[in-house]
């Protein structure tokens, strides 16, 4: 924690000269990583991962902490929240062996208020899905999502990934014999950019749904 916070404050005070104006943007990502909810960095910690000095970054937790950041930086410009998915908004399993299943938990669960609350559920994936197909596992994974927390006349989630050659975006929609199943974003973030605007294509999904 103390470690983080001397970080964070480090950054702030960064003066850029033309020696080291290079740095700038990593600052930036850095910045937004080390602010949320004033944790630490220890549990980016991992055995496998970025190489920073001697550490080993876990990349999976650094990316899913910068998604969920910037959701609910974007829904609180719209009138909704990042709200937990755990607890009484939790998919549960029920009657198997154990009674310690984990919940089925999105990275992101977003709430916005009508007269029934809607939710908008997002996973971090840190894959390359800018040149690859979404894998079978992350499909059947954000169907739950969407069972569980979608409306049924809205059957919406999405996927946000790095897109380090640039923004990208594209649909799947996922059908059956009774018609559709879900539909899901798949949102690639320019890395290049700036946080706030590389968020531009969640930014789109986000004020598009809040508006409906």
């Amino acid at each position: 924690m103390l470690r983080s916070m001397l970080s964070a404050r480090m950054l702030a005070r960064a003066r850029y000269t033309r020696l080291n104006e290079h740095y700038r943007l990593a600052h930036t990502w850095a910045r937004l990583v080390l602010v949320i909810d004033r944790g630490g960095v220890t549990d980016l910690l991992t055995e496998r991962g970025l190489r920073a000095d001697s550490m080993l970054l876990n990349m999976d937790v650094l990316w899913e902490r910068v998604v969920r950041q910037m959701a609910h930086n974007i829904a609180t410009e719209f009138g909704g929240r990042h709200v937990s998915s755990v607890g009484k908004l939790g998919i549960r399993t029920a009657g198997d062996m154990s009674n310690t299943e984990k919940p089925f938990a999105p990275d992101v669960l977003l709430c916005f208020p009508a007269s029934q609350p809607r939710f908008l559920p997002i996973d971090a994936k840190y894959k390359t899905y800018a040149k690859k197909a979404v894998n079978s596992e992350d499909r059947h994974q954000l169907l739950t999502y969407i069972a569980g927390y979608a409306m049924p006349d809205a059957p919406l989630a999405a996927i946000v990934h790095p897109g380090p050659q640039g923004a990208t975006r594209r649909t799947l929609t996922i059908t059956g014999p009774r018609g559709t199943l879900g539909v899901i974003k798949v949102l690639g973030l320019d890395t290049r950019l700036p946080p706030h605007q590389a968020a531009e294509p969640l930014r789109e999904l986000i004020e598009v749904f809040s508006a409906k």
